[in-house]
């Protein structure tokens, strides 16, 4: 091969120096952001990642319901399955196993159907503009994609919203009956050890609705906790005078022993009524007055104040969210889950 003049070879070396490449370091913001976010956007669809299953009666039409933001005030029109999506996304943890998302699905979307259908002729009097709201107080917890983005980071968003949308997507237009109609799909985050019949909290005996076992330990964070109030903030809370004996001959610790005595318990434990000073408590409304875990509780006082010891987290009726996990990753499927926390329940796809 020929070769070039010794002058020639300066002068190319002294070209190729010259366009030597530098990296830029706008340039290399630009292309993560294409890589991490432009990319997977375009790859996840706005809505679902896959068709429906097949085994939707294709006379299944989806409904849409008004949600009320309950920290902007905003009314969304959505429909169902977008809407569950949001719902599952802020009510469970998206590192769960995926048989437990799908489980939290159908319990989202039979709620969802269940509140339409109960307001249907009659606006619910707590939001009447809206079928339902987000606060998980009243309704079901519930963030936009923006708010789900905020939540997760950027960096694990479009992970979570694919894996999140995957469940809603492979469970479409499923719900839980039972004897044909849509049951209420009440859950919870830890159950402790045991789940509780639904009498035990709020009255009504729901066949549906047994207490059963459940092994959520392992993997629930809130499955003990400690809470310490003092008594100021324990009257404050509860609205119930609390007067301490202030006179140095009594003994104001053993005193204090008799301000809050317990009531009647459920058969797994809990607590179903409390004594404060002689007023007789719901204990649901003393764990909401005072921001308890749970009313599975005991506790200590003294002439400081009291310390709680809950355990679980959440009322401890329907599906265990941290059990379902367990399940899931012992191999069970969503459908297994379900009709086990909830009990003689059918799963229908998309035919109402």
């Amino acid at each position: 091969m020929p070769r070039l003049p010794r002058g020639k070879k300066k002068q190319r070396r002294s070209l190729k120096s010259r366009y030597r490449f530098s990296p830029n370091p706008l340039l290399i913001i630009a292309l993560v952001f294409l890589l991490l976010i432009v990319i997977p956007s375009i790859l996840v669809p706005d809505r679902y990642l896959f068709e429906p299953p097949s085994s939707i009666q294709p006379n299944y039409v989806e409904p849409s319901l008004r949600v009320l933001d309950h920290r902007t005030g905003q009314v969304h029109n959505l429909l169902l399955e977008d809407y569950v999506v949001g719902v599952v996304g802020a009510e469970m943890p998206a590192s769960f196993e995926m048989e437990a998302l799908k489980a939290q699905a159908v319990c989202a979307r039979t709620y969802a159907c269940k509140r339409i259908e109960m307001y249907a002729l009659t606006p619910n009097p707590a939001h009447p503009t809206a079928d339902v709201c987000s606060n998980p107080n009243h309704c079901q917890a519930w963030k936009s994609e923006v708010e789900l983005q905020r939540t997760w980071g950027l960096l694990q968003n479009t992970r979570n919203l694919r894996k999140v949308t995957e469940a809603v997507k492979s469970t479409h237009g499923q719900v839980l009956t039972w004897n044909g109609a849509l049951i209420d799909p009440v859950y919870h985050s830890t159950c402790g050890g045991r789940t509780e019949n639904s009498e035990d909290v709020w009255a009504l005996k729901i066949p549906y609705l047994r207490s059963v076992s459940c092994n959520c330990r392992e993997q629930a964070p809130r499955y003990e906790a400690r809470t310490s109030l003092s008594w100021d903030e324990v009257e404050k809370h509860l609205q119930i005078p609390i007067a301490l004996p202030v006179t140095a001959e009594l003994d104001t610790s053993r005193k204090s022993q008799n301000l809050i005595q317990p009531g009647q318990k459920s058969p797994t434990g809990r607590l179903k009524t409390i004594e404060v000073t002689g007023h007789s408590l719901a204990a649901s409304e003393f764990r909401q007055r005072l921001g308890l875990n749970s009313t599975w509780l005991t506790w200590e006082t003294n002439s400081q104040g009291i310390t709680f010891q809950t355990r679980g987290f959440g009322h401890g009726v329907g599906l265990c969210q941290y059990g379902a996990n367990q399940m899931a990753s012992e191999g069970k499927k969503y459908h297994e889950i379900l009709k086990y926390y909830y009990q003689g329940v059918e799963i229908l796809s998309g035919s109402r």
